[in-house]
């Protein structure tokens, strides 16, 4: 199965990358892998779908501050209801049999838009 995601790690030492392979590795062991446990499904705008781990919170995960400027960035209620916490990973829509298809030239456009800005306003504070 081809994977195709953006990763945004909690660790700041490790920078955001998209990601692309194909290793026979389902998408669901892929994301379950990226955020070290079961995965939670959080809806973004223009088809985008963010994934993280679903126990983050009760195991302590480090909060995900670029994932969370992203969220406020193109999800700004989402701040107000819930924290990022762990790995993130971003994945285009999903297709009829339920697998998410490759993220779009716009979508890519959109995460390293967001990421730019978000970069630009830690670098600022």
């Amino acid at each position: 199965m081809v994977i195709d995601a953006f990763v945004i790690p909690s660790d700041r030492d490790l920078e955001p990358a998209f990601v692309w392979q194909s290793d026979g590795a389902t998408q669901y062991e892929f994301i379950r892998g990226c955020v070290r446990g079961f995965i939670e499904p959080i809806a973004l705008p223009k088809d985008m779908w963010m994934y993280v781990n679903e126990e983050g919170k009760v195991l302590g995960l480090p909060i995900n501050r670029r994932a969370n400027r992203l969220m406020r960035r193109v999800h700004p209620f989402f701040a107000l209801m819930d924290i990022v916490v762990g790995n993130a990973v971003i994945c285009g829509r999903i297709d009829e049999y339920g697998s998410h298809l490759r993220l779009s030239p716009e979508q890519r456009n959109i995460l390293t838009a967001s990421l730019t800005a978000v970069v630009t306003t830690r670098r600022t504070k």
